[in-house]
């Protein structure tokens, strides 16, 4: 008797996970949705071109992979390529 209410318990358990994940799913979505949308990539102007091509490419402290600079949602990061590391500019 005490391992078919065992069983009907872990049972419900699973399903429950189950559902849980297909929310989390959905809210993962919907947020890769608005980070995607929200993205700005502007131009840079000529003379930050000047800039940038005269310093040499930052890298990472982690992977010394190349850091690129990045905006979303008006708050810059520098982020890895290589090991997808970020720290905030502004």
């Amino acid at each position: 008797m005490s391992q078919i209410k065992k069983q009907t318990e872990l049972q419900k358990k699973v399903e429950g996970l189950i559902r849980e994940n297909k929310n989390l799913k959905k809210k993962l979505s919907k947020l890769r949705k608005l980070a995607y949308t929200g993205v700005n990539f502007s131009k840079p102007r000529e003379e930050d071109e000047v800039k940038e091509k005269q310093q040499e490419p930052q890298e990472c402290d982690y992977c010394r992979g190349e850091l690129k600079k990045i905006s979303v949602f008006n708050l810059e990061f520098k982020v890895c390529q290589k090991c997808k590391a970020r720290t905030r500019i502004k």
